[in-house]
């Protein structure tokens, strides 16, 4: 509460928080470039990690290390999926395709395994150990303004929010782990 309170005082848009492991919470500073780090016990923060432009999806993989999908911003976008160790070192760092506009929603399969995220182009998803994330969307949106993203975390469907106009009613599709 007044850790998240002082980062609203600062004027920070925070988006996502995970808890690792040791019990630490992260947090992505979208205003900032930052993944924050607190101790629940502490007051201050006890430290914090530099990301690419507006880390809005945070998750942690199987492994323990802590993912941020940053949407590269609306203006000159430089979209990126970065890997974080629970020390803050970076130990993997993506550039996504800018083509695939505002990538947001950052989710993760039951086994932590895969990473799931939507853009202006569909679904994406990329195994934590692969070497660069494929080009294009793995279920591509069909013109679809995808606007939410969830991974059932006993199951593993993906359900997908179509925004529609944004005015009339959504949709939801569910998707398997084979884009079915």
């Amino acid at each position: 509460g007044n850790l998240l309170r002082s980062l609203d005082a600062n004027g920070a848009w925070t988006e996502r928080m995970v808890r690792t492991a040791d019990g630490r919470i992260w947090v992505a500073d979208m205003s900032n470039k930052l993944l924050r780090i607190a101790d629940p016990g502490a007051t201050n923060w006890v430290d914090s990690v530099a990301t690419g432009t507006e880390p809005e999806g945070l998750v942690v993989d199987a492994n323990g290390r802590i993912w941020a999908l940053c949407t590269g911003g609306f203006i000159a976008p430089q979209p990126r999926l970065q890997a974080f160790d629970n020390s803050g070192a970076m130990v993997a760092d993506f550039e996504l395709d800018t083509l695939a506009g505002y990538p947001n929603n950052l989710e993760l399969s039951p086994d932590g395994q895969t990473l799931y995220w939507i853009s202006s182009l569909g679904l994406h998803r990329m195994a934590i150990d692969a070497a660069a994330p494929d080009a294009g969307a793995w279920v591509p949106s069909a013109g679809a303004k995808w606007y939410a993203l969830g991974c059932d975390p006993q199951t593993g469907i993906l359900y997908v929010g179509d925004a529609r106009d944004f005015a009339s009613a959504g949709r939801v599709s569910r998707f398997d782990s084979s884009g079915t």
